[in-house]
């Protein structure tokens, strides 16, 4: 992913993959391709510390074909870079699991759907969320420092 737009910062990010994960887990009908798109603009605003982490390999355009010819399981894979890897499984009739790991670090995250790209993208939520939870003193000094520049720079003369 070649990714010069402006990053969010991190809780915010971590907003929008909350908000992503209930979408997704919420609106059992809701279009894959809709929500496999949100994902991949959300993973384009990946903060700067999550970038070696969180990133995809096929361009945006590569990804908007995948898209379009219906190809949803292929365009969710696609987001899914090393390091972070991915096993999905299919247990029974219309039930996917999905585990999204990262052998960097100890996050895991599971997903389940009656569709694969469903369930791929609901492990990749949760993988990120307890990517999260990892490291949550990092990101809460990184906001108390941006805030603290932030309010010196609005206060100075």
């Amino acid at each position: 992913m070649k990714n010069d737009i402006e990053p969010l910062e991190p809780n915010l990010w971590f907003n929008r993959i909350e908000k992503l994960l209930d979408r997704s887990s919420s609106f059992e009908s809701e279009d894959p391709g809709a929500l496999v798109r949100q994902a991949m603009h959300v993973a384009q605003l990946t903060p700067r510390p999550l970038r070696d982490t969180v990133r995809f390999s096929s361009e945006e355009v590569t990804i908007e074909e995948m898209l379009e010819c219906g190809a949803f399981l292929s365009a969710m894979a696609a987001l899914l870079s090393p390091p972070v890897t991915y096993t999905l499984t299919r247990r029974g009739v219309g039930k996917y699991v999905a585990a999204v790991s990262c052998p960097d670090s100890r996050c895991r995250g599971q997903g389940e759907s009656n569709s694969a790209e469903k369930a791929l993208l609901t492990g990749w939520c949760q993988f990120l969320l307890d990517l999260k939870r990892q490291s949550q003193f990092a990101f809460n000094q990184s906001l108390h420092i941006s805030q603290s520049a932030q309010h010196q720079q609005l206060t100075e003369h």
